[in-house]
Formats: structure tokens, sequence, C-alpha cells
């Protein structure tokens, strides 16, 4: 009797094993259309992102948006709605604007990274895990076109560079005049 006993408990451990397997979600996927821009100084520029959730049976909730710090001008959030992802899918839409300031030299950039953060429900809408974030690298650059300014210097040196050229050449004719003097 204590044989089947214990024969009941083993072949009871295993099934309670083998049907308690945990479901794993997997994981989801945030990528940058371009992750970098440039514009000209006091433009808009507009950051794009695709979200795709590979789960057969949960949605995906984002949460939040943050981002690294921006200079020379003024950031937005405000497009990014924080979609939530029906199973199997993948949206697509903007994600940041950023406006460099008027005043914004050439070769002024940002970069860092955007991070989301979502939340796993279940087809009830009830609470499951948070997902873990997800981080995507950005880079943004004032590009006003057109040939580069010289600086001061540069135009000193070739000042400098022209008048030593003319002194030279009066100095050939005069070696030229002074020759013929004496032939």
């Amino acid at each position: 009797m204590t044989r089947f006993i214990r024969l009941a408990l083993i072949t009871g451990l295993l099934l309670v094993l083998m049907c308690s397997s945990a479901y794993a979600i997997p994981d989801w996927s945030f990528t940058l259309v371009t992750s970098g821009l440039s514009a000209p100084s006091g433009s808009t520029l507009t950051w794009e992102y695709t979200i795709s959730n590979p789960d057969w049976t949960n949605r995906l909730v984002m949460t939040g948006l943050s981002s690294g710090i921006f200079q020379n001008g003024v950031p937005d959030a405000s497009v990014f709605d924080l979609p939530i992802l029906a199973p199997q899918s993948t949206v697509s839409g903007n994600l940041f604007q950023f406006t460099w300031d008027a005043t914004a030299t050439q070769g002024s950039t940002n970069s860092g990274y955007f991070t989301l953060s979502a939340e796993w429900y279940d087809g009830g809408f009830n609470f499951l895990e948070t997902a873990p974030e997800r981080s995507a690298f950005y880079a943004a650059s004032v590009d006003n076109g057109g040939a580069p300014v010289p600086e001061p210097s540069t135009l000193l040196l070739l000042g400098v560079g022209g008048g030593a050229v003319a002194m030279m050449r009066g100095k050939w004719r005069m070696l030229r005049k002074f020759r013929g003097q004496f032939k």
C-alpha cells in the first residue's frame, strides 16, 4: 500500500509541475523611423515611431515617454498619444517634436534616448505585469545650409598672402629693370 501511495504522490507531483508552467509574455519592440534629423534654425523636427506587440492574447498599454535634455529650443511630447496595442498588432505615428530657437547656430546638436514604458493587460483589461522599458537613440542638429562663412582670421591670412605675392612681383619687376641698365 505504501508503494501505491508513493507512486500516486510522485505522479501527482509530476502532473502539477507539468501543468503549472508559467506563461511568458513575449518581448515588444519600439523603433524610431528616423533617429537623426537636421533642420534650419527656427524650424520644427518630428520623430516618428513604430511599436509592435507580438503577444497572441494580451494587450500592451503605453504608460510613459521620457527623453534626454534638449537645449536651444522647445521640446514637445504632446504629439505622442500613448497607444494601446491589441494582440499581434503594430502602430506607427508621431512620437516627439522639437522646435529649434531662431538663434540656434549651425552645428548645434541635441542627442539622447527616448524611453517608453508600458504595461501588459489581459483581454479583460486586468493588469498582468509591468513591461520592460524600451529605448531608442535620437539626434538633432542645426543645418542652415549654404556655404560656410570664412572666419576673420582666414580673411586676414588671405590678405597678407596676397600682399606678399604683390610685393614679390614688384621686386621682380624692379630687378629686371635694374639688370637692363647694366647690359
